[in-house]
């Protein structure tokens, strides 16, 4: 059966990751990547055809979208139409949340913002 999955998260909590991920958050395990997520999809015997992936408590939200980037431009998950929804800390200064929502729009996968 083919589905849509609605909610998500991709995370990498090791040292070398540059995903910004709170380790003292995120505990178990250390990485959920695209490959982990075909395999349990697989094990469901469901087809997946579109993922909103929501971002997973990064200290650097910005990193973070650039690495589910990454991840989602993966040969693995290639397949999948993928869509993000990323956090924007609409208190700080108008100008930076401003930049930071054009990176967004004009870079990624982006349909909505936390």
């Amino acid at each position: 059966m083919e589905f849509i999955d609605p909610h998500f998260h991709y995370w990498d909590i090791t040292p070398t990751s540059p995903s910004g991920h709170d380790a003292d958050i995120i505990k178990s395990p250390a990485q959920y990547l695209p490959q982990d997520y075909v395999e349990d999809m697989k094990a469901t015997g469901l087809v997946l055809k579109k993922a909103v992936m929501i971002e997973a408590l990064s200290n650097k939200p910005l990193a973070e979208a650039n690495w589910v980037t990454e991840q989602i431009n993966s040969d693995v998950v290639s397949s999948v139409a993928h869509k993000i929804v990323a956090y924007v800390d609409f208190s700080q200064d108008a100008e930076v949340v401003e930049e930071l929502l054009k990176t967004y729009v004009s870079c990624f996968f982006f349909v909505s913002f936390l």
